[in-house]
């Protein structure tokens, strides 16, 4: 469920590029722990992620074709897989 607040979050500061200290706070959760689901929502495609100064995360596709099921399930899919 975390995931899904912190792609609302993102959106909701479009385009805006945010800091995972600032997600983490806001989203209410601990800064690594916002890494950690920010990493695997770039992998999974609804985020885009930039290094450096000028760097944050973004939405990687316009908010309204995003489905927070979607990457939920392919998350759930993940770690079922690796689990075996």
């Amino acid at each position: 469920m975390t995931a899904c607040y912190i792609v609302s979050f993102i959106g909701a500061h479009s385009p805006r590029l945010l800091s995972t200290a600032t997600i983490a706070k806001w989203v209410d959760t601990h800064a690594a722990r916002a890494r950690q689901i920010v990493s695997l929502l770039v992998k999974a495609g609804p985020l885009d992620s930039s290094r450096g100064g000028g760097g944050g995360i973004r939405l990687a596709k316009p908010a309204h074709s995003i489905n927070c099921s979607t990457f939920t399930m392919q998350s759930a899919k993940r770690k079922c897989s690796s689990s075996r």
